[in-house]
């Protein structure tokens, strides 16, 4: 816009310049034709000045009528130019407000950009402190998970002490209250015909029921203790006993299987062989579990009597 302005008054300035050129030279044109021409006739003195001074008031009449328009285009151009000085103010003066409200505004940007700048950083700050809380809280959830896992592994001890200790009491407690099946007590006896006859008491010294309770017995002259194995051939078949209280015993009879000879008595008779009874008793305590008593007596010096023979003697 200023540059607009500019450019007319310049404009207008030529407009102006060449107008008062050409008025002034045709007022001199004007003037050189209605001069009177001077001859040698007319130089006498009064004549040119009766001539000069009734002259003088046309002329000055006809100059002042030509410089009437000269005069209102030098006023034209001022007030042209006073309204462009105008213009170029006011226009100068928005300038400078618009100058002044955009500084304004980018201050005001300026400040906001600031004031954000400033609330990151303090946004940055709290979450730099939370995540220094937040290392904290990890390290101190690590000595927790090494504190937990250590009672864990405590814990998991005692339960398995108590579990031993269970076991150990359970263990103790079985082995207080389970049956017991043994031969405690026998004799033998010798028939006319040559056999040999073992009495033997099969009692139950626990406090608990022994069931399925059945025997395997043998009776033979022999020089060494037996092999006691059930699953060897040519045995005797086993003998059902059953159920036998606590406490509580029953008789059985065990005999040779053939009629010993005269020359086996005498060898036993000299203490040179030996007469055995030997076997095996399996049953079910009242737990469930299997338990077995391996037995292998002699006859005794002492009449009626045997006595154990053997490392056989032995009870599961």
């Amino acid at each position: 816009m200023i540059l607009i302005l500019v450019f007319m008054l310049l404009l207008a300035g030529e407009k102006v310049n060449a107008q008062p050129t050409q008025t002034n030279s045709r007022a001199e044109e004007k003037e050189t034709n209605s001069q009177p021409s001077v001859t040698p006739l007319d130089n006498a003195p009064a004549r040119v000045n009766n001539a000069a001074n009734t002259a003088s008031p046309s002329q000055s009449q006809e100059r002042d009528t030509k410089d009437d328009p000269f005069k209102a285009e030098q006023l034209r151009q001022g007030r042209i130019i006073v309204w462009a000085t105008v213009c170029i103010a006011f226009f100068g003066g928005l300038s400078f407000v618009a100058a002044l409200i955009y500084a304004i505004v980018s201050i005001k940007q300026w400040k906001s950009i600031d004031k954000q700048a400033t609330h990151a950083g303090e946004q940055v700050g709290k979450m730099q402190a939370q995540l220094g809380a937040m290392k904290e809280q990890e390290r101190i959830m690590g000595e927790s998970l090494v504190q937990s896992k250590i009672a864990i592994a405590t814990m998991q001890f005692q339960a398995d002490i108590a579990e031993l200790a269970s076991d150990s009491s359970r263990e103790s407690a079985i082995l207080a209250q389970r049956a017991y099946v043994s031969i405690t007590q026998g004799s033998v006896q010798a028939l006319a015909n040559g056999d040999v006859i073992f009495s033997l008491r099969i009692e139950n010294t626990g406090n608990t029921f022994a069931r399925q309770v059945k025997i395997l017995s043998s009776v033979d002259v022999v020089k060494e203790p037996p092999t006691i194995d059930p699953t060897l051939p040519d045995l005797p078949d086993w003998a059902n006993v059953g159920l036998i209280g606590p406490r509580s015993f029953i008789t059985k009879f065990a005999t040779t299987r053939q009629t010993l000879l005269t020359e086996e008595l005498e060898l036993v008779q000299r203490r040179e062989r030996k007469l055995c009874c030997w076997g095996v008793i399996e049953y079910l305590d009242m737990f469930g579990k299997s338990r077995t008593t391996k037995f292998c007596f002699q006859d005794s010096p002492f009449v009626g009597q045997f006595g154990p023979y053997g490392d056989d003697n032995d009870a599961t």
